[in-house]
């Protein structure tokens, strides 16, 4: 959608650049680009482009940090650069559609922030450390806090940036006692996270600066859409680091068949074969 708006910007310009030249000359064109309402429809296909450039895969995958604080500046530059550009827009008594879609924009802006504040929770973390393979697991207490196999939550840790909230697959079953996520090592943040990560396992006291530490949690969100527990043979095909959800299932169904082996001992076991 950003993509198909920024390609109307461009045969806006170059049709009203053509239209101008050709009904009044190149000199016309010249002098009404130089306008003040002109210079801000400049202004804002620039912040368009940067828009693309930024939501380039490498951005978006190795610099999230700064993906992420560029659209806000550049979103709400373009915002404000249109309405400079032509002020009907906006002040017209009537609605547009540009008015519709902030009024959009903000409706869930304001949805989102509501949520961040009303239905995140102060979790305590357990144990923060790495593992092979560029892998930081996160282990927390489960108090007020239900979740099933398959879900995903938001988190934030304040020491690393207040205003950033990353979402991760739940990587215990619900049974356990305390809730886990693997994160891979892949961006800024968890490139920052590992770091920290380091450098408390090297400390003196490391589970008393674990437990001291603010951890932000939001969620659990989504859930799967197949009743597996309805399937006598489930397959799980994943590679990476999306085994930890995989195995979210896979416990529970080993756990069930190990009860239902103990309670008919006359069976054969078909994990033990």
């Amino acid at each position: 959608m950003a993509r198909f708006a920024i390609i109307c910007m461009f045969f806006h310009m170059l049709g009203l650049t053509n239209y101008w030249s050709s009904q009044h000359g190149y000199a016309t064109v010249k002098e009404q680009s130089q306008k003040p309402e002109m210079m801000a429809g400049w202004f804002a296909f620039a912040c368009g482009i940067a828009l693309l450039f930024f939501s380039l895969e490498s951005f978006r995958r190795k610099m999230f940090e700064l993906f992420v604080k560029m659209h806000w500046i550049l979103f709400i530059g373009f915002l404000y650069f249109v309405v400079k550009h032509d002020t009907s827009i906006w002040y017209d008594s009537t609605l547009n559609l540009f008015q519709l879609s902030v009024y959009f924009w903000l409706v869930d802006l304001a949805w989102r922030i509501f949520l961040i504040f009303s239905c995140n929770k102060r979790a305590q973390l357990m144990s923060l450390k790495t593992l092979p393979g560029n892998v930081i697991e996160i282990s927390f207490t489960k108090e007020n806090f239900v979740y099933e196999s398959g879900q995903y939550v938001f988190i934030c840790i304040p020491a690393l940036d207040l205003t950033e909230w990353h979402p991760f697959s739940l990587a215990s079953c619900p049974q356990d006692d305390n809730a886990k996520l693997c994160v891979r090592v892949l961006g800024d943040w968890t490139k920052k996270l590992q770091f920290l990560a380091s450098k408390i396992e090297n400390s003196s006291d490391p589970d008393r600066i674990v437990k001291e530490m603010a951890f932000l949690v939001e969620g659990p969100y989504g859930s799967p859409s197949i009743p597996l527990h309805y399937y006598r043979h489930v397959v799980f095909i994943c590679g990476g680091i999306s085994i930890t959800p995989m195995q979210v299932y896979f416990f529970p169904f080993f756990f069930m068949n190990y009860l239902f082996y103990s309670d008919h001992p006359q069976k054969k076991n078909k994990f033990d074969e």
